[in-house]
This record gives C-alpha cells, sequence and structure tokens, in this order.
C-alpha cells in the first residue's frame, strides 16, 4: 500500500460484541445501527430569554433533510428546567402530548411509545413541533436546571440501539443528579495559580462510561452568560467521542457575532458525516510502543479505542516511544484501521498506512520536524497536565517552555564546534519557528496566567485543543 493511502470497504461483521442480546432478547448478531438522534434543550428563564430556541429551530428545519440518516432514523426531544418534559407523538393530526416528570430524583421514562419517532413516518409532525418551540416555552418561568435528570433518561431511551445526545444548555445544572453549585472566584481569574480545572463531581464521568457501553455518544453546546462549571460537564463527551462547543455570552439580540457562530457550527454539526459503533486499532513496527492517546474515546486495550460516535471535524493525538533500537531498519511503519458503521446502516473499515523513514542523523530530525504535527501535540498533551489530579497550569507551562528549550538545545549541541550557549544559533526548517509557537500557546486562554480569563472560557479552549485537528489549533 503507498504511503498515506486509505481504503474504505464495506465489512458484514460486528467486531464491537460479536454476541450481544438484540430488541427482541435473542443472542444473535447485532444488526448495523441506525441513525438515532436526541436533543436535550434547556427551557429554562434564561434559556428562554436568551433567545437561542429561534436559532435552534430555524437551523433544524433548514438542514433536517440534509441530516445523515436512512428510513430507519430515529429522533427524539426532551425539554429541561425544573423537570423534565417528554413530548409523545401519538396522532399525525395532533400535536405532541407534553408529559412534565418533576420528580427528577427519581427520573423515569413515562411512556413505552411515542416519544422515540422513525423520521421518515413523522417528519412533517418534528417539523411542526419543532417550529413551535420557541412559543411553547416562551413564558417560562423557571430558573432551575435538572439536566443530570435529562440526560439520565436520555440514555436509557437510546440504550438499546445507541446513537447521539445532543445537549443545548445555558445554566449551571442546580437540582437532581449531578447537580453542581458554582466555583468560581472573579477576583481569581488573573491569578497566578488557576484551581477548579478538576471535576465538582464525577456524575458527568460515569454517565459517559454507561453511555459508552450502550454505543451512545454526547455532544455539549454550552451557551453560558454565567459560570456553568465546564470543567465538569464537560466529562459527558469524553468517553464517547463527543464534542464541547462553547458560545459565551449567547444572546440573540445582544452578541450577534455568537447567534453566527453557533448557526454556522450546528449547521456543520446537523449535516456532516457520522458513524457509530466504531474501534480504532492502531499499530506500529516492532520496536515502537503506543505510549498515549489524548482525545475524547475510552481506550479499550493498549491498541484499541472505542468511539461510539466518530465524525469528521475531531483529531485525537498518539505518542509514540521506541522500546528497542532500530538499528538496521530503513523504515518504520503505522498503521490505523477504523471500523464503523455509516449513518445508512454500512459496516465499514477504514485503513490509513504510513511509512517513514529512519535517521541516525541529528540535522535530518531537525530539518524535517513537522512542527504542526508537534505544536498539536504539545498542546494536547499540556492539556492534559493541567486537568488531571495531581497535575497543574503551571506545570503544563514549564513543559512547554522545556520543550522548545531542550529542541534548540539538541540542535545547538549537534552543530560541530558548537560552544554551548555561547555560540547559540537559529535552526532551519520548522524547528525555527518552535519557540515562537509556544509564546503564542503561552499567551492563549487556555494556559495563559496574570489575565483575566473566566473559568468556562479557559476550559472550553483546553476542550478545543484536545479534539481540533491540526488546521484549527494552528490557527
Amino acid at each position: 500500500m503507498r504511503e498515506g493511502a486509505a481504503i474504505e470497504c464495506l465489512y458484514r461483521y460486528d467486531p464491537l460484541q460479536p454476541v450481544r442480546k438484540n430488541l427482541q432478547g435473542n443472542n444473535e448478531l447485532r444488526p448495523p445501527q441506525a441513525a438515532v438522534y436526541v436533543y436535550v434543550l434547556d427551557v429554562s428563564a434564561s434559556a428562554v430569554e436568551s433567545g437561542y430556541l429561534h436559532a435552534f429551530s430555524e437551523q433544524f428545519l433548514i438542514n433536517l433533510d440534509q441530516m445523515p440518516g436512512d428510513n430507519r432514523t430515529l429522533m427524539a426531544f426532551l425539554a429541561v428546567d425544573n423537570g423534565v418534559h417528554f413530548f409523545e407523538f401519538s396522532n399525525q393530526d395532533i400535536p405532541p402530548k407534553q408529559i412534565i416528570a418533576t420528580d427528577v430524583d427519581d427520573i423515569f421514562i413515562p411512556k413505552n411509545t411515542g416519544l422515540l419517532l422513525n423520521v421518515a413516518q413523522w417528519k412533517e409532525e418534528i417539523r411542526s413541533f419543532v417550529q413551535s418551540l420557541p412559543t411553547v416555552f416562551e413564558s417560562n418561568q423557571s430558573s432551575s436546571n435538572a439536566l443530570g435528570a435529562a440526560l439520565t433518561v436520555a440514555h436509557q431511551l437510546i440504550a438499546d440501539v445507541g446513537g447521539r445526545i445532543t445537549v443545548i444548555t445555558t445554566t449551571l445544572p442546580d437540582i437532581g443528579p449531578g447537580a453542581l453549585k458554582s466555583r468560581e472566584d472573579p477576583n481569581q481569574r488573573a491569578a497566578n495559580e488557576v484551581e477548579n480545572l478538576g471535576l465538582a463531581t464525577d456524575f458527568y464521568k460515569r454517565l459517559s462510561l454507561e453511555c459508552t457501553g450502550h454505543q451512545v455518544a454526547i455532544d455539549l453546546f454550552m451557551l453560558n452568560s454565567k459560570y456553568a462549571d465546564l470543567a465538569t460537564l464537560s466529562e459527558m463527551a469524553k468517553y464517547g467521542g463527543g464534542n464541547v462547543h462553547h458560545f459565551p455570552n449567547y444572546h440573540i439580540m445582544r452578541e450577534p457575532t455568537q447567534v453566527k457562530r453557533f448557526e454556522k457550527t450546528f449547521c456543520r454539526y446537523l449535516t456532516r458525516k457520522i458513524g457509530f459503533e466504531a474501534v480504532l486499532r492502531i499499530r506500529c513496527t516492532k520496536g515502537l510502543a503506543l505510549h498515549t492517546f489524548h482525545g475524547n474515546f475510552f481506550v479499550r486495550s493498549t491498541d484499541l479505542l472505542a468511539l461510539p460516535n466518530i465524525n469528521p471535524d475531531t483529531a485525537m493525538g498518539v505518542q509514540v516511544q521506541m522500546e528497542e533500537n532500530l538499528t538496521g531498519l530503513q523504515s518504520v511503519c503505522f498503521q490505523a484501521a477504523l471500523l464503523y458503521t455509516s449513518s445508512k446502516g454500512d459496516r465499514r473499515i477504514r485503513v490509513h498506512t504510513m511509512c517513514l523513514p529512519v535517521t541516525s542523523d541529528l540535522a535530518t530530525v531537525h530539518n524535517k520536524i513537522d512542527i504542526k504535527c508537534t505544536m498539536s501535540m504539545l498542546a494536547k498533551m499540556a492539556v492534559e497536565r493541567s486537568i488531571t489530579a495531581g497535575g497543574s497550569l503551571n506545570d503544563a507551562r514549564e513543559a512547554m517552555v522545556n520543550a522548545a528549550v531542550d529542541a534548540i538545545g539538541s540542535f545547538n549541541r549537534s552543530i560541530p564546534g558548537s560552544r554551548g550557549a555561547a555560540s547559540l544559533l537559529a535552526p532551519t526548517g520548522g524547528l525555527r519557528l518552535f519557540p515562537l509557537y509556544v509564546l503564542g500557546l503561552l499567551k492563549h486562554p487556555a494556559f495563559v496566567l496574570g489575565r483575566s480569563v473566566k473559568l468556562d472560557d479557559r476550559l472550553a479552549a483546553m476542550c478545543m485543543f484536545k479534539t481540533a485537528p491540526i488546521k484549527v489549533v494552528m490557527l
């Protein structure tokens, strides 16, 4: 196979759970998963006042026909404030019946039918319902948000089939499972040590892990104007291949820029290709080993990643270490095989193979460094160091500086006759830009210190670095 080649083909078998109970309870091969979409919408008073329901309704109606799927595609809608609102579609001649569950601490699905709809059969009813959403809740006075309860029942609703849960929220969940309290001190935004980058509760982490086991992914759209603890809420997207999108201070009248950003992002989100129940295996030449993975997924084994959802706008990073001497090898190879179910119900395998030359000449290494890939990996590693237990933002910043210093120092030591710092020489090739890019990272909202940055803005920037492809990171 030529270098960088990609092959995609149909695959007839399920590598994920070869013997799994189907919906009727029989032990047999799981059929290809249908496209399943659940929307969890914040309809609290502040959410309604922001006007996001108008933008959601407009973009949804424009793009409904372009959404990936086939005649098996399923869809459901949940709304959340101080209770969870279900919408039961039972008759095509009348609007859906709204069922409100107010016992959010012991939430359950109230109906067995009418909540999860076949889009092909109910498309016009779905159009009419979404068009009416902004007016249905326009007089809502509830200020609470039981997001944890809504996510629990959304997961239960599609646990047997898998799919995607889309969460759009504007406020801090403050009641029911996963309730949170504000942890941000506005006076400490410019402090030299940033606190509360970790989790306040493991509820959303556990939920994400449970969803991953049922081939369910969660994507979060955060449209908050006040602190919403993105450090904790972002965990819902972590293990299923989900994404976090942040639109600070969103308001349909006061923030037209954020409105345009949301519309464009949501349009792309609704219509881009999507894969379900995916697994990714990466192999490499003997003597090399995969060290650490960076991104949103669940690591099943040393070389196998589980991704309930995949999309073309997300990237991941892999660190490789040398376990043996590569003397005698002219090249090393890497191969990534992604097995997934398309939105049309096809099993597919996508294979990428890359062959790289081996050299013992440091000058060649310095001249041929892929600085863009290096910076993307460095940013992902810095995020992990900042948010994991025992790490800190200062440690991450120091590690980035040390990486640049070590690289430039290595270059100077490789020059014949060099006398260290007394004869500091500028590198050639991509390495020449390494210090400049590191300085850029240090000034980015994700990693900057001594400048007032809201905690949610900082976490949103970190989430971006964690999953963004190289071209986005470089911007």
